[in-house]
């Protein structure tokens, strides 16, 4: 029996904007995509609707920031992730002390903003086996850290500053990684680990 077809909420008050993400994540996955532009609409089509996942702009018109992203997480009815134009590490920080579980840049690559949705997903619908378990290519802990960053768009200076290594270290690792996994760029090297993981 195939799998029910997944359900996305897509809350941003850009049309534009949502409109070219749904197109881009049914033609991608074929999930059952729905939109709104406020949290109060959002909510309306939760009350009456599944959804799986929540995919929701920080900044929209009837809350302030972090407070409509801890309305929508409190409903517990299902994940919600960050989609947001904002580039400050401050509003990732906020987004999920609200109750976020992801949040990703507009500013990101294509690919790697749908993979990263996919990947959040998956998360919500079922167990996530453990991270080694059937990786062709064992990592140690700190290359688990490092990828992990680099699939949040950090760079080599935000990476190094979290880890508490020098830049030129993690600009090494990360090159060791690349020439380790088989890929050539840092948007490879965020797919490889969104798919392995």
């Amino acid at each position: 029996m195939e799998d029910a077809r997944k359900k996305v909420l897509l809350i941003d008050d850009h049309a534009l904007v949502a409109d070219a993400i749904a197109v881009m994540l049914k033609r991608q996955f074929d999930w059952d995509v729905r939109t709104a532009t406020t949290i109060a609409s959002a909510q309306q089509i939760v009350e009456s609707e599944k959804v799986d996942l929540i995919v929701a702009d920080f900044l929209l018109p009837d809350t302030s920031g972090g407070k409509g992203i801890a309305q929508l997480a409190k409903l517990q009815i299902a994940p919600v992730i960050v989609l947001t134009a904002l580039e400050d590490d401050l509003v990732a920080l906020r987004a999920k002390a609200a109750g976020a579980i992801d949040v990703i840049r507009k500013s990101d690559p294509i690919p790697l903003v749908l993979a990263r949705i996919k990947k959040a997903l998956n998360r919500a619908c079922a167990p996530m086996p453990d991270i080694n378990d059937g990786l062709d290519v064992p990592l140690t802990e700190l290359q688990m850290k490092i990828l992990g960053l680099i699939t949040q768009g950090q760079s080599n200076k935000c990476i190094g500053e979290k880890l508490g290594l020098q830049e030129t270290n993690v600009k090494f690792r990360v090159s060791d990684l690349m020439r380790k996994i088989g890929v050539r760029n840092r948007t490879q090297l965020a797919l490889w680990w969104l798919d392995a993981a």
